[in-house]
C-alpha cells in the first residue's frame, strides 16, 4: 500500500506540469492489480486482519496529495518562465533581443488571477478535510453506534460486529474496539 500511495502522489505533485503522467496512473493500479491478485492466489496465505487506522492514514495521506497537487498547480501556472504575466524586450545593438521576465513573489502567485481558482479549491479541501470530515465523523459515531455491552453480538447489514472481550476471554480490560468479518 505505501507504494501505491508514493506513486500516486509524486503523480498528483508533477501531473500539471507532465500531463502523460495522468496516463501512468490507471496502467500502474490495473498492472498492480494481477499482479497482487496472481500473487494472492497461488502463493500467498490469508492475510493477518487490521485494524481500520492503516485505512484511515491512506486516506489523509490521498487528501493530503490532493492539497500538494493543487498547491503545485497554483505554483506551476504562475511560474513567470512557463506563463509570462508581463515580457520586456531589450533589442540590442547586435540585433539580438533579450527577453526579461519580472520574477514574482510568493503573495504575488496566490494573488494572481489566473490562479484564483486553485486558492478557493485549495481552502475549500482544507476546511472539508480538516473541519466538515472530523465533525461528521464525530455526529455520525456519537448518533448511530452505540457500543455495545460485554460480550454483546450486534448486526449491521452483513457484517458482524464484535466487542474485543468477546473475542477474548482473556482480556480484562475494557477496550471497546470493533473487529469486523464477513458474513459467511
Amino acid at each position: 500500500m505505501a507504494q501505491h500511495l508514493a506513486f500516486f502522489t509524486v503523480v498528483m505533485i508533477y501531473c500539471t506540469a507532465i500531463p502523460a503522467f495522468l496516463l501512468y496512473l490507471p496502467v500502474y493500479f490495473l498492472i498492480h492489480f494481477w499482479i497482487d491478485k496472481w500473487l494472492l492466489i497461488k502463493h500467498c496465505k490469508i492475510p493477518p486482519k487490521y485494524e481500520t487506522s492503516l485505512n484511515d492514514r491512506a486516506n489523509n495521506i490521498i487528501a493530503f496529495s490532493l492539497m500538494l497537487h493543487i498547491f503545485c498547480s497554483m505554483w506551476i501556472f504562475t511560474t513567470p518562465e512557463i506563463f509570462p504575466s508581463e515580457v520586456k524586450v531589450y533589442d540590442h545593438i547586435s540585433k539580438v533581443k533579450y527577453y526579461y521576465v519580472s520574477p514574482m513573489g510568493f503573495i504575488d502567485r496566490i494573488l494572481d488571477p489566473r490562479v484564483s481558482s486553485f486558492v478557493v479549491l485549495f481552502f475549500a479541501c482544507l476546511v472539508f478535510f480538516f473541519v466538515i470530515e472530523p465533525l461528521s465523523i464525530s455526529l455520525v459515531k456519537a448518533c448511530c453506534f452505540k457500543k455495545p455491552r460485554r460480550g454483546q453480538r450486534i448486526r449491521y447489514g452483513t457484517m458482524r460486529t464484535y466487542s474485543v472481550e468477546s473475542l477474548d476471554q482473556n482480556n480484562k480490560t475494557n477496550d471497546h474496539r470493533f473487529t469486523y468479518d464477513m458474513i459467511k
